[in-house]
């Protein structure tokens, strides 16, 4: 198998397995640095980052037998050798490495002591500016990552502020390039930043839009609405959350069918009314929303309603010229200026020659002088209801046209004398019957008597 070959983060020597093995070079977290390079990697890690590298280092030379940190020193005269095996090209390598290794020691203390009496203070983004600023890392020599990274962020950074989802964008490409370099943390809280931004940008929009479509919903321009809010969620992407524009069109849907409901009430009651005129007014403010499938749906509704039933027309039964609407020809009876007369002395009733059921009964009549006067409808078959006018009922109709009129539907039936509604006498609840007119005075006109 062959074996690994990595780079030292800072001056990008070749590193191998072997030397990892030997202690020539080390791994924390994602960086490898050669022994020479340690002070640099230490510069760019926190104070306990720095703690563990040098334990970590304490521990790799305790399994190899290392000397301790503080050897006693032996003086060297002119020609003498160190103990052990000579090495003619200067001091081993093992000892440059526990010199690296003493002078990490120190620079930790020191940055731990710097750091402890002076906090980092903490970064701030000026809103205003629409791109926080990122320190640039102190270490020198730069990796080929770190270096396409910063060209790529400062390409970010040129970006202008009004264009958010441009900086979004380019910042999630340094986020790529950077990992595993000392700038993800950083560019990792600006990105974060500017996506706060934006949100705050697109709450904004949204209020806006919510605000034109509502005053368009106001005046019942519903369709008007929706294309608004249509038009603006086809431009929405990434970062910015579509759901927010789909709850405005579902909010106006349902103002839509509130005042769809409404309208559909009055228009029933006009049907019922037989106002024509107003189910076809309100047809036609349905169709100004421009909402195609409500007015649809007003047309099958408004075609499945029964249309009212024409009232019937009233049916003459005494024409002004003949008394062949009476029974018995009319007997005691007879025709004067197209008016019905009962005969002078006579006191014979007239009595139709049909009789009626459920049916509205229609007379005009004008009397004068008359004693008493009597009406009774469904007569014939054990009693019907009458009305009796007598007295000082009679006496003010003289000399008037007046209106009678029976109401008959089932075993109710009601009378009204020239719109007043008036009392009557059931003598029996018969189901059919023929009108009985009975006078006793000077004269009694009837002029008409109609049915329907």
């Amino acid at each position: 198998m062959g074996q690994e070959i990595t780079y030292c983060f800072h001056c990008q020597v070749r590193l191998t397995g072997a030397d990892f093995k030997e202690s020539k070079a080390l791994r924390f977290g994602n960086r490898v640095s050669c022994t020479f390079c340690l002070p640099q990697l230490l510069e760019i890690l926190t104070p306990q980052e720095r703690k563990e590298v040098v334990s970590q280092l304490d521990h790799t030379s305790n399994q190899k037998g290392a000397p301790p940190c503080s050897p006693a020193r032996t003086p060297l005269t002119p020609g003498s050798q160190l103990p052990g095996k000579a090495d003619p090209g200067g001091p081993s390598k093992q000892w440059v490495i526990w010199g690296v290794l003493g002078a990490a020691a120190i620079l930790v203390a020191i940055a731990t002591a710097v750091s402890s009496k002076r906090p980092e203070p903490p970064r701030t983004v000026p809103e205003s500016s629409g791109t926080p600023p990122i320190a640039q890392p102190a270490v020198t020599g730069r990796s080929p990552r770190e270096k396409e990274a910063e060209e790529v962020l400062a390409r970010a950074r040129a970006l202008p502020p009004s264009d958010l989802k441009a900086k979004i964008a380019k910042y999630e490409e340094v986020l790529r390039l950077a990992e595993g370099t000392p700038l993800f943390k950083e560019v990792r809280e600006d990105h974060a930043a500017l996506l706060q931004m934006s949100r705050r940008a697109f709450a904004k929009e949204v209020s806006a839009l919510r605000q034109r479509a509502n005053q368009l919903a106001t005046q019942e321009q519903f369709q008007a609405a929706i294309n608004l809010i249509l038009l603006a969620r086809s431009s929405v992407s990434p970062p910015d959350e579509p759901e927010r524009i789909d709850e405005i069109v579902s909010d106006l849907r349902q103002e839509a069918d509130r005042a769809y409901s409404t309208l559909r009430n009055k228009a029933a009651e006009a049907f019922r009314q037989n106002d024509s005129k107003e189910v076809a007014a309100i047809r036609d403010r349905i169709a100004l929303w421009g909402l195609k499938d409500k007015l649809s749906e007003f047309d099958v509704w408004a075609a499945g309603l029964s249309a009212p039933a024409e009232t019937p027309k009233w049916r003459a039964l005494f024409d002004g010229k003949s008394l062949g609407c009476l029974q018995e020809g009319g007997k005691g009876w007879q025709i004067e200026e197209n008016a019905l007369i009962q005969s002078p002395a006579s006191g014979v009733s007239a009595r139709t020659l049909e009789e009626f059921g459920d049916a509205e009964l229609r007379v005009r009549f004008e009397s004068k002088a008359l004693e008493s006067l009597y009406f009774k409808l469904r007569q014939g078959h054990g009693g019907g209801y009458a009305l009796d006018l007598a007295g000082s009922r009679l006496k003010v109709l003289d000399g008037k046209t007046h209106e009678l009129l029976f109401v008959a539907t089932g075993d109710q039936v009601r009378a009204a004398l020239d719109g007043n509604p008036v009392k009557i006498e059931t003598e029996s609840r018969a189901p059919r019957g023929c009108l009985q007119i009975v006078a006793r005075g000077e004269s009694l006109k009837i002029y008409a008597i109609d049915v329907r």
